[in-house]
């Protein structure tokens, strides 16, 4: 059975959003602005930021002991 991996999708898509933002300074984002939202809890992308650190690791652990697979469909 397949299990909906939306929240996995939707936490791949934020961090490379973020990461290519601040790598190709299409905004203000800047690394260290990233590390400003995961410390400070007052940072208003504190919690979101957070808990897509907390589905990475999660998804990780599940990749690592083979309960979860990435597969890319070829053609079409």
């Amino acid at each position: 059975m397949w299990k909906n991996t939306n929240k996995y999708n939707n936490m791949i898509s934020a961090f490379q959003c973020d990461f290519a933002c601040a790598r190709d300074r299409l905004c203000n984002l800047r690394l260290s602005d990233l590390d400003t939202a995961i410390t400070n809890k007052d940072d208003p992308r504190y919690k979101s930021i957070n808990e897509d650190i907390d589905l990475l690791e999660e998804l990780e652990f599940l990749l690592r002991y083979g309960k979860a697979k990435i597969m890319v469909k070829e053609g079409e």
